[in-house]
């Protein structure tokens, strides 16, 4: 379920990648940034973002599910049309009845 997630950013769609997490969903993008809650409050943040990307793309590198928790590294990929980024990701996913609960993204630190 969650590595079928990652491919739905693909999609750029934000029903399809929203249709995965629960209603009342918490989500925080980044260490850095406040934690979002609900997917409504979740798809509008991603829509925003993504309202210019000609593509995104999770390259899942590694992922282990322990019980409920999933953790991933992965590289994310946005082509947002001037600018392509990749952000080296960790992200932990609490999942409960085939949706995710909680979803929290640390970024790598960059190697010397």
């Amino acid at each position: 379920m969650l590595f079928r997630s990652c491919e739905s950013w693909a999609s750029l769609d934000i029903e399809k990648i929203t249709s995965f997490l629960a209603e009342k969903a918490t989500f925080r993008m980044i260490e850095t940034t406040p934690r979002m809650e609900g997917r409504s409050t979740i798809a509008m943040a991603m829509k925003g973002f993504l309202a210019t990307a000609k593509s995104a793309k999770f390259e899942v590198l590694r992922e282990h599910a322990m019980g409920s928790i999933v953790i991933n590294e992965r590289i994310d990929h946005f082509d947002m049309g001037k600018t392509k980024n990749a952000f080296h990701i960790v992200g932990i996913f609490f999942v409960k009845d085939g949706e995710i609960q909680e979803w929290q993204d640390y970024t790598m630190p960059e190697k010397d």
